[in-house]
């Protein structure tokens, strides 16, 4: 039934993660800041689980994969056709070139967190709109595919929004806005600066524990451009295999010292080229 006996857990944490959105969604608790915090972060684990579950399908049954894609969609408000398309057809062919809707080397201004804030919208809009115009020129099978999770998700939105309003509003779609820009800022923080021209310096990677524990072994970025179709348990033993090659400051423990030291007091862009 799974292609990896490892996705058992990736399905556990699925199941963790949406569970625990639709019981706050449904209780409406106090303290609405911190819960939409809570669970911008909670939606957002969840797109690591559907990124690799793109690469490399979960289950052995097309069924199944389709129903799981439309479930992690629901959770997300956001496309499993478009996040394919966006990531995996655009964004591993062209990786950070002049094709790839999502670059991050076309935002100059000296202070690097303007950019990135820059990139946060300007970047976003830039894959949407890459992805309507793929969709419009597309197969019928994709359109048709399209055409069912626009319905699904928008359906099940209106319906939540006909029964608790702004619950569904504050718990559900905020949060759902909030961790896709969470995701579009790892792309930033993984290839900004780095040499989409290189074998191996055309990615950054996060390496610390917690991180991939979290992101399913995500951070080890140059591994999963050059190693797509591997399993996602296997990224930390490919990274160490290839550690050598890769630029020691393209190599970060942590996540949130990268963006302090490299955009929040960061007024000049670190540019990683080969050597």
């Amino acid at each position: 039934m799974l292609n990896h006996k490892k996705d058992i857990i990736t399905i556990i944490a699925a199941i963790i993660l949406i569970t625990t959105k639709l019981i706050v969604w449904y209780v409406a608790p106090q303290a609405i800041v911190v819960w939409v915090v809570l669970l911008s972060l909670i939606t957002f684990l969840l797109h690591p689980i559907r990124h690799n579950h793109t690469h490399l399908p979960v289950f052995t049954s097309s069924a199944h994969n389709r129903i799981y894609d439309l479930v992690i969609s629901f959770a997300t408000l956001s496309s499993a056709v478009g996040i394919h398309v966006i990531h995996v057809l655009n964004h591993h062919r062209h990786n950070d070139r002049e094709k790839d809707w999502g670059r991050t080397t076309i935002y100059t201004h000296r202070w690097e967190l303007i950019n990135y804030l820059t990139y946060l919208l300007l970047g976003s809009a830039k894959m949407v709109k890459g992805y309507k115009k793929w969709i419009k020129t597309s197969n019928t099978s994709n359109k048709k595919r399209n055409q069912l999770e626009t319905v699904m998700l928008y359906g099940l939105v209106l319906l939540m929004l006909c029964f608790k309003p702004m619950d569904t509003l504050v718990f559900w779609i905020i949060p759902a806005i909030t961790s896709f820009l969470i995701l579009v800022s790892f792309n930033y923080f993984q290839h900004r600066g780095c040499d989409s021209q290189s074998e191996y310096n055309h990615s950054r990677n996060f390496t610390g524990k917690v991180t991939n524990f979290l992101v399913f072994n995500t951070g080890y970025h140059t591994v999963h451009h050059l190693y797509p179709a591997k399993h996602w348990s296997e990224y930390p033993a490919l990274h160490q295999e290839v550690e050598g090659a890769i630029s020691m400051k393209l190599n970060y423990k942590s996540v949130a010292w990268y963006f302090i030291n490299d955009i929040l007091f960061s007024f000049r862009l670190k540019q990683t080229q080969s050597s």
